[in-house]
């Protein structure tokens, strides 16, 4: 469509969404979404910048893989997750940072595998806490224990 100086001025909101989306380069088989720019093999996303492979996100930046997130940035293969930001396999996690394999947690920060913690950092295999930090399965330990015992397993 070849935009004319008229045009702009008297075309209303919705005619001037239309032509930007119709404007905004969307690669490889995206479908259904609306006001995405730059993702590819995305499905029915909304307001959605460079991700791939995600399906029904919205406003999500630089994720691979997502389903049903909201607001996330550089997260992979979550699941209804919210304001996340480079976590990997969450489900239903809301305001995660760095989390692997976490489910229902919410403010969680470097936590691998745990459910329903809430404002935890460092913790692994911790399920049900609240405000703890280097916890491995519910146990307690001291900044230095818990690396010490990690190193051990990487």
């Amino acid at each position: 469509m070849e935009v004319t100086k008229e045009f702009l001025l008297n075309a209303d909101t919705h005619a001037l969404l239309e032509l930007l989306d119709s404007e905004r380069p969307n690669f490889g088989d995206s479908f259904g979404c609306f006001r995405c720019v730059l993702c590819t093999y995305c499905k029915d996303c909304k307001d959605c910048t460079n991700c791939t492979y995600c399906t029904y996100c919205t406003n999500c930046k630089d994720c691979t893989g997502c389903t049903y997130c909201t607001n996330c940035t550089y997260c992979m293969n979550c699941k209804d997750c919210t304001n996340c930001t480079n976590c990997t396999y969450c489900t239903n996690c809301t305001y995660c940072m760095n989390c692997k394999d976490c489910t229902n947690c919410t403010y969680g920060t470097n936590c691998t595998n745990c459910t329903y913690c809430t404002n935890c950092t460092y913790c692994r295999n911790c399920t049900g806490l609240t405000d703890k930090k280097y916890v491995i399965k519910n146990v307690q330990l001291s900044e230095e224990e818990y690396f010490r015992v990690l190193a051990k397993f990487e």
